[in-house]
């Protein structure tokens, strides 16, 4: 989230007809915008795309930049 309280992510796509995130970050960083729009109920989940390993808590997952080809 930036210092206006705005929020920022790279991509929206769509999966049974909900939304799904994704950020992509250079650093493994924390997603503050992420995890402020995974709390609607209306965004089925996110996906991180990062220099990090894979992993999942809850409705985000994260994934190293090499496999977001596979989104």
């Amino acid at each position: 989230m930036k210092e206006d309280n705005s929020i920022e992510i790279e991509f929206l796509l769509e999966c049974d007809a909900r939304p799904v995130i994704v950020e992509v970050k250079a650093k493994k960083d924390s997603t503050e915008s992420m995890n402020k729009i995974l709390n609607q109920k209306e965004v089925l989940c996110g996906y991180k795309l990062s220099g990090g390993n894979l992993g999942v808590v809850e409705t985000k997952i994260s994934l190293p930049l090499y496999m977001g080809i596979f989104l």
